[in-house]
């Protein structure tokens, strides 16, 4: 009985691998980049909905609510706290660190390839399919057969372990910090989805992160420039536990960051803990008026 619900691990991993190639199928034709970019990050979500959808219809025999693909829309407390979060993430990499600024390469095409990657493949792509994914269908699932907290501390380490692929991982300090802050971030994530009953403010959440933090194509901050940006901030030096490791997940395993999602962590169970005393009182004053 818990096969189809553990095989939702290996399954979520596909999923994105192959969803994310199908998206690719755009580029052998010859298009504008915004137009491209639109393309693929549709397709992209597309798939990953589809497959989804047949696996949690056909294998599990459930409904889109029953993996938090459902309302309440997202939550405006959480977007606040996304934008407190990853501006005050991106000032402490600036703020407490020495390093230079730089103007990037303002021509029409690299404005309109940088503004799309980050704004929407940054964002809605990499928000709606890994939430789907990990806080949807993997989630779910391990809280069906393991329940809640194996749930949220499995799939968070899970969706750490994806992101494992972005840093070099022959550094055992390297692969340590980014599973542990990754986790952490996994975590936060998961606690959002079960204070709210759906993955719709996670989605919005994980996007605004990404967008802002500094780790994509407006303002990007690294030891190491790997790719083109409007602005791009370099320290003079490797600042590991405020900038974390190199790798294009670096600023996460940064102290900043981890300080920033172990807060979220603590207003999302102390949101669920608020939620539960006011249902019991309202369950005992129900009972109160039954037995008057």
């Amino acid at each position: 009985m818990k096969l189809k619900y553990f095989m939702t691990i290996p399954l979520g991993y596909l999923i994105l691998f192959f969803s994310q190639r199908f998206g690719l199928y755009e580029s052998r034709y010859d298009m504008p980049v915004l137009l491209e970019e639109f393309i693929y990050v549709s397709l992209d979500i597309f798939a990953v909905l589809f497959f989804v959808y047949l696996y949690n219809k056909y294998v599990l025999k459930e409904q889109w609510s029953d993996i938090y693909v459902c309302r309440p829309a997202p939550s405006m407390k959480w977007t606040i706290i996304a934008l407190l979060l990853s501006t005050g993430v991106l000032c402490c990499c600036i703020f407490l660190t020495k390093g230079t600024f730089a103007k990037g390469d303002f021509s029409r095409e690299s404005v309109i390839g940088a503004v799309s990657n980050t704004i929407l493949s940054g964002g809605p792509r990499a928000g709606i399919t890994e939430e789907v994914v990990f806080r949807g269908l993997i989630f779910s699932s391990l809280k069906k057969a393991w329940g809640s907290n194996c749930a949220v501390i499995g799939s968070a380490f899970l969706f750490a372990l994806m992101h494992l692929v972005n840093i070099d991982t022959s550094n055992l300090y390297n692969v340590i910090s980014l599973l542990i802050a990754i986790t952490i971030v996994g975590i936060a994530f998961a606690l959002i989805v079960l204070e709210t009953g759906s993955i719709w403010s996670g989605v919005v959440f994980h996007g605004v992160y990404n967008i802002i933090s500094g780790d994509l194509d407006i303002l990007h901050v690294s030891v190491n420039q790997g790719f083109p940006a409007f602005w791009t901030y370099t320290p003079v030096r490797e600042y590991r536990w405020i900038t974390g490791i190199i790798g294009s997940d670096d600023i996460e395993t940064g102290l900043p960051a981890m300080i920033g999602f172990i807060i979220v962590i603590i207003i999302a169970l102390k949101s669920m803990e608020k939620k539960k005393m006011l249902n019991e009182d309202k369950e005992r004053g129900q009972w109160k008026k039954r037995n008057i």
